[in-house]
């Protein structure tokens, strides 16, 4: 199986996050992969918009993987705006895609939804009691997984506005989107708000 992650981060973040002991999120996300037997992976930077595969060449992976990130997508920047088009291309390319966090948010945006400030404020740590709708309890994605559990996470932006052929997965009391499913353009993105490829040690990072 061929994967392509995406870093969300420019690469001034995700270098300053290794140089200051903590784990850039492809690199969390590679780790988890391996974790789970699937090492045969490439990784891009749309922030940095060099050697971004075609969409022909999208065609050839098995799975796209959107990382988190630490901008916020209503930002005017143009590392936002490389990214938004990339993905846009890879809705384009038929391959499943998957988002935790910043990834959710950016294929929302793509397909025509909104994002902005949670009413809730920043949900930080542990996400709580994470609750699984009657649509997510039939989800492949949640095969086997309680009704009701917690993961980690960090964001202080929501899903405001949801584009069209869209079905919500799960949900809890600081955010009503908190895992959702999306049909756009040829391809299928299943996505997150929290960090299920998150660690420990990642949150005690982001306290410091």
């Amino acid at each position: 199986m061929k994967l392509l992650i995406i870093e969300g981060n420019p690469k001034e973040i995700w270098k300053s996050r290794e140089a200051n002991g903590g784990v850039s999120y492809h690199h969390r996300f590679s780790q988890l992969l391996d974790f789970f037997g699937f090492n045969d992976n490439d990784v891009v930077f749309p922030s940095e918009i060099l050697g971004l595969p075609s969409v022909e060449k999208l065609k050839t992976y098995d799975g796209i993987l959107l990382t988190g990130i630490s901008l916020n997508i209503y930002n005017d920047l143009i590392e936002i705006e490389r990214q938004l088009d990339f993905v846009e291309q890879c809705f384009f390319s038929g391959a499943p895609i998957y988002g935790s966090c910043w990834g959710m948010q950016v294929a929302i945006r793509v397909a025509g939804g909104k994002v902005g400030k949670s009413k809730n404020a920043r949900e930080f740590g542990i996400a709580k009691n994470i609750t699984l709708t009657n649509e997510g309890a039939k989800s492949v994605f949640y095969k086997d997984k309680p009704r009701v559990f917690d993961a980690y996470c960090i964001h202080e932006d929501d899903i405001h506005t949801l584009p069209e052929n869209t079905e919500i997965l799960a949900q809890n009391e600081h955010s009503a989107i908190q895992a959702l499913q999306l049909h756009y353009k040829k391809s299928t993105f299943f996505g997150v708000q929290y960090h299920p490829e998150f660690k420990y040690e990642d949150i005690d990072f982001l306290s410091n």
